[in-house]
Parts: C-alpha cells; sequence; structure tokens
C-alpha cells in the first residue's frame, strides 16, 4: 500500500468519524433539549398582593396599599405603579421596562416587601408573583376520595404535597378547596365592661403566650441541648384558659368571650364526578422541563392512589400538547424529508448524488440542534417550526456544489484536484446567498420586547440551520461526492456541458 493510499484512507476515517461524532452529539442534543409547547416568555411586571383580615377598604389603603406603593417606586428600574384595593385585600401591579435583569427586579421587590412587614397591621400577609409562561401551571389535578374520610384533606396535604414536591423539577404544589378551620373569639359585651377588659390587648397575650422561643442551649450527657420556652395555644381550652391582664386582676378568655373552632367558608368548590374534591396545582420551577415532571408526577400519583383511596383526575396538563405538537410537526418534518429526497433524485437523476444530498439534510438539522442545546433555546412549536421550513432550504448549497462536481468532471476521472476545484468554484456564490438569507432572519432575534421573546428562537434555529447547511455543503459533501462519485461511469450530457464550458 502505497503513502498516499494510506493518507487517503486516513482521511476517509477522520471524515467518517468527524461525521459520526457530529450525528452522535446531535441526537444526544435533541434528547437533551428541554420540550416547551411555546418559548418561554417574561413579561416586565410583577403583581404584589397584600391580605389583611379586618380591616376595611379605607383602612386597607391608608396602612397598606399606600405603604407599600411608595415602597415599591423606590425599586431601581420600575416605570409604574398601580392598586386595586377592598375590604382585606390589596393588589399592586408594578411595571418595568424591558432589557432590565427581570431576576433581580423580582429580588429587589421581594426584599422590599420584606421590609415592609414591620410597619404594616398584625397578620398581614404578602406575595410577590412574577409574570410570563413560567408561572402557568404544568398539571392541575383533582382528588376525591373513595370513601367518607373527614381527615381527606389533611391527608392529601400530609402526604400527596410532599411525594409531589419531591419530583424533579416542581418548585411548590397548591391545594385548593381544603375545608380549613378557624378558631373565633366572640365577645360578651356585658362580661367586658363587668371585668374591666380591655380588648386591644386581646392579640398581644395571644401572640405572647402562642408564642414560643429559643433559650439557648445546656450541656446535657450527649452533649449540648437546645431549650426553648413558651408551650404554644394548641386547642380550645388553651385559649379559654388563657390569663388577661386587666385593671382589677387576671382573668381568663373564657370569663368573658366564647371561644369556637369553626370551618372557613369556601370561596370556591371543586367536584369530581359529582363528588367533592380537592385541586392541585403542580408549579414548575424555572426552566424545568415540564413534560418530565408530567411523567413523574403520573407516576406518585399511581402509586399513592391505592394507599389512599383516591380518584385523581387530572384536569389540565401541558405535556400532551407539547408531545402531540412535538409529534406533528416531526411527521410534517420526515414527509418534508422525503419529498425534498424525492426531488432532488428527479432533477439530478441519479441515485448516488440523490444520497450525498439526502445525507447532507439530517447532518445539518442535527447541528441545528447542538446550537439550540448550546445556545439554551428548547423544542417548542416555533423551533420545530423552524427546522420544518429548512429542511427545503438547507439542501440547496449542497446540491450546487454537487452539480458542480459533476459537471466539471465531464467525460474524465473524478479527481481529489478537480473536486477541490470544483468547491472553490462556487464557495463564493452559495456563502453569499446562505448569507443574504440569514441577513433576513438573523435581524429578528434583536427585536425587543414580547414580539422578540416570541420569535427569537425561530430567528435563531434558521440562522444556525442555514449556517450548518453551509459547512455541510463546503465540507462534507465535497468528501462524499470524491467516495460515491469517483468510480461513477460519465455521462454524454455531462461531457457536452463540460465541452461547452471549455
Amino acid at each position: 500500500m502505497t503513502s498516499l493510499t494510506r493518507a487517503s484512507v486516513k482521511n476517509r476515517l477522520l471524515v467518517a468519524l468527524l461525521t459520526a461524532a457530529v450525528a452522535l452529539f446531535g441526537l444526544i442534543s435533541m434528547g437533551a433539549l428541554k420540550q416547551e409547547l411555546m418559548p418561554s416568555m417574561t413579561v416586565p411586571m410583577a403583581a404584589v398582593s397584600f391580605t389583611s383580615d379586618g380591616l376595611s377598604s379605607a383602612e386597607m389603603s391608608r396602612s397598606v396599599t399606600e405603604p407599600a406603593e411608595k415602597a415599591l417606586m423606590t425599586v431601581p428600574g420600575v416605570k409604574n405603579v398601580t392598586s386595586t384595593t377592598s375590604a382585606g385585600s390589596s393588589l399592586i401591579q408594578v411595571e418595568w421596562a424591558f432589557g432590565k435583569d427581570d431576576e433581580e427586579t423580582l429580588r429587589t421587590l421581594r426584599s422590599t416587601v420584606d421590609a415592609l412587614k414591620p410597619v404594616l397591621p398584625t397578620g398581614s400577609e404578602s406575595q410577590v408573583l412574577s409574570g410570563g409562561m413560567d408561572g402557568m401551571p404544568a398539571m392541575v389535578v383533582s382528588v376525591a376520595s373513595t370513601k367518607d374520610d373527614p381527615a381527606f384533606g389533611e391527608t392529601i396535604q400530609t402526604a400527596v404535597v410532599p411525594a409531589l414536591q419531591g419530583v424533579a423539577g416542581v418548585q411548590r404544589v397548591e391545594v385548593a378547596g381544603r375545608d380549613e378551620q378557624r378558631i373565633v373569639i366572640a365577645l360578651r359585651a356585658a362580661d367586658v365592661a363587668r371585668l374591666k377588659v380591655e380588648p386591644a390587648g386581646i392579640p398581644a397575650a395571644l401572640q405572647a403566650f402562642g408564642a414560643t422561643a429559643s433559650a439557648g442551649e445546656v450541656a446535657g450527657a450527649d452533649g449540648k441541648v437546645s431549650v426553648t420556652v413558651g408551650q404554644g395555644l394548641a386547642s380550645v381550652e388553651d385559649i379559654q384558659a388563657l390569663p388577661i391582664a386587666t385593671a382589677d386582676g387576671v382573668v381568663a378568655v373564657a370569663d368573658f368571650a366564647d371561644v369556637a373552632l369553626e370551618t372557613v367558608p369556601q370561596g370556591s368548590l371543586s367536584r369530581v364526578n359529582g363528588k367533592s374534591a380537592l385541586t392541585l396545582q403542580i408549579l414548575p420551577a424555572q426552566g424545568a422541563n415540564v413534560v418530565d415532571i408530567s411523567h413523574g408526577v403520573n407516576a406518585e400519583l399511581d402509586r399513592l392512589a391505592p394507599t389512599l383511596r383516591a380518584d385523581f383526575v387530572t384536569v389540565f396538563d401541558q405535556a400532551p400538547y407539547i408531545e402531540q405538537s412535538i409529534k406533528d410537526l416531526s411527521v410534517e418534518g420526515g414527509l418534508g424529508l422525503i419529498c425534498a429526497v424525492l426531488v432532488i433524485l428527479a432533477f439530478l437523476g441519479s441515485w448516488r448524488s440523490t444520497i450525498i444530498a439526502a445525507v447532507s439534510i439530517p447532518l445539518s438539522l442535527l447541528i441545528t440542534l447542538i446550537g439550540l442545546l448550546w445556545s439554551g433555546n428548547t423544542l417548542n412549536v416555533l423551533t420545530l417550526g423552524a427546522l420544518t421550513i429548512a429542511i427545503g432550504r438547507v439542501v440547496d448549497d449542497s446540491i450546487v456544489v454537487i452539480e458542480n462536481i459533476t459537471r466539471r468532471r465531464g467525460s474524465g476521472p473524478l479527481t481529489l484536484e478537480g473536486v477541490v476545484a470544483s468547491v472553490r468554484q462556487v464557495a463564493g456564490a452559495i456563502t453569499a446567498s446562505t448569507l443574504t438569507t440569514v441577513a433576513v432572519f438573523a435581524p429578528i432575534a434583536l427585536v425587543s420586547g414580547l414580539t422578540g421573546q416570541l420569535f427569537r428562537p425561530f430567528a435563531i434555529t434558521v440562522t444556525i440551520a442555514l449556517l450548518a447547511s453551509l459547512l455541510v455543503a463546503l465540507t462534507v459533501v465535497p468528501v462524499l461526492a470524491y467516495w460515491f462519485l469517483r468510480n461513477r461511469p460519465a455521462h454524454g450530457a455531462a461531457t457536452e456541458d463540460a465541452t461547452t464550458s471549455a
């Protein structure tokens, strides 16, 4: 074997290994890409809700809404704050400009809201909710008991919620429709006046006697032991026996008030198959794969259902829509690939040339998938649509290269120098053609606002696919042409073309 033959074999093996490696990484990227229905979109807006039971709308506005608005307006980047106040609740919408660091702004908003707690009325609760597709539940599941169990809600809270929150990608699980109870202290006006009780001091006494606090550590036989003081209020009887200081001494709560445990009236009802049910909302973490969450949650529900004697009914699930959309677009893309190959065969009239062109299509798409994974994009309706559109375009450069190699070959043998010269002759033309098309799609990725967030993945996908097709046409296709067409008999038409060209 001559040195030239050895070098040729080495080059073939090198190109084959590189092509196989690219294809392998492309397949790995396809499995690693996150799947979602639409690209993740973040709206530069947040909703801050405050609840404070027992306050009128006027008092809520004065003591909660106004201080909160003033504090939120000081957050850097915030341009608009609007509020809606009603009895016991306040909802404030905060907007900031596109292009700001949304995560940093949200952290600052949460810190600002936390700093407000000391000046808000006692018992006030707050929550900061961000805007965007990521706040949409991955699943909504209703669950009903197959038997009459008064503690069913508690069972769901203690058994099902922790299990679902343990699924990879789940941020939190919210339970709605559960019967909640509260303790009501109804003052008897006559006894309050007779015992000279100051009603304003009752909340402070409840907080003082109901709280537990750390008292440090003491040395024990097995090391240091934490000490906690305070017993807490665990039952109605504990509250009834709670001592309240008055002008004439100390009296118990039961001496001037009726204490009862009541069920909180429900604002909404959930029913499954005619039975009362609870509703579970499974919220995904930032960047989590919704399809994987759905599969994991369904596996946990199948495991828990027999032991809990519960019926789980999926009300909403993003995964089937995502999987069906991806399947439909994949089928359409596969049909487009087959049609493209048939058209190439009809016009080139050679199965060898058709194989070369056909190889360039999936190879370009696999390189595109690697680019999508590297750029942090996902498989969704828009990126798959872009891949489908790119199928008909990524083969153009390869066809030009193959046809020029065949034309320049004429009736003589196909040499390595002839292949290089053929590629060099059309390299400038196909590069200019591809970059012109890229120049149409690439600027879409620079658009700001919601439009940019929606169509940026589409533009990036088409751009990567076109650049990948150019790379394949200038590198892999010439090598494949040299392998496949070297021993192919030259046609008379090719001879005529070569003579005319000469």
